[in-house]
């Protein structure tokens, strides 16, 4: 603002005196001022740091001299949304157990399983609308497993939930009763506990079926959402042991049902 003031000023006082400036001048002003806005290190950092970058890098560049610089900002801007759209429009699904420590680990095997019938999915990345369909696809194909009778998302690490991703949720349900089958949601965060309630569909998955997280021990609502599974399937004890930190719980379950032992029989 304050170069564009003076360059008003300049004009407005002594711009016939521009007339005399020699245009080479001018040109020679002009490379030197674009030769001050490249910057060799940002360069040599965008075009080795991934492939996305150096593609983005490269299409704007070539826009910029063969386009105009108007347009080449538009074309940056559109590659580098479509190359985030696809680098996040596929969340990372997998099962989890209880390992011998009480903690969440992924499954290696389907023998590890403490209930055969019962399977923790856990669910990483962006679940917008851009990943909706990917994340029921591939729901869908863990669920093609006919032993398994209620599937529990593991929604901790599920970020950006909208509208077309509560619909796949619905979509998933729907599938799963046709066969007699169960959904629970556990570890849901208060942005995604709220989209679902916002949108009407806790009260179609039951709010006895979705479980919020608990900020001081991230699986007690697993836990819980477990017990809730064991009594949909009416099934016997099932050995699962949950870790918490009884610095921050002072002591007490840290859902705060006064449960001070680290094994729980559900």
């Amino acid at each position: 603002m304050f170069g564009s003031g003076m360059a008003l000023v300049v004009l407005l006082f002594a711009g016939t005196l521009f007339a005399y400036v020699p245009l080479a001048a001018l040109a020679a002003l002009l490379a030197r001022a674009g030769l001050g806005m490249i910057s060799p290190s940002q360069i040599r950092v965008a075009c080795r740091s991934t492939r996305s970058d150096a593609v983005v890098f490269g299409v704007t560049i070539g826009a910029a001299l063969l386009l105009g610089f108007d347009i080449a900002i538009y074309a940056g801007v559109g590659v580098s949304l479509a190359l985030f759209l696809q680098k996040t429009s596929s969340p990372v699904l997998e099962e989890y157990i209880f390992d011998d420590s009480g903690r969440l680990a992924p499954m290696q095997d389907t023998r590890q399983r403490a209930n055969p019938q019962i399977a923790i999915i856990h669910v990483e990345g962006e679940l917008y609308f851009g990943a909706a369909d990917a994340f029921l696809t591939q729901v869908r194909r863990q669920a093609d497993d006919a032993k398994i009778r209620v599937f529990i998302l593991r929604l901790k690490n599920a970020r950006h939930i909208d509208a077309s991703t509560v619909m796949a949720l619905v979509a998933l349900r729907e599938y799963l009763d046709k066969a007699g089958r169960h959904l629970l949601i556990s570890g849901c965060t208060p942005d995604v506990l709220q989209v679902i309630r916002n949108s009407g569909v806790l009260r179609t998955i039951g709010e006895e079926n979705v479980f919020a997280g608990d900020p001081i021990n991230p699986n007690v609502s697993t836990r819980k959402a477990l017990i809730r599974a064991s009594r949909l399937l009416d099934s016997g004890e099932v050995d699962i042991r949950i870790f918490l930190d009884k610095r921050k719980t002072g002591g007490r379950g840290a859902d705060g049902d006064g449960d001070t032992f680290l094994d729980f029989q559900i």
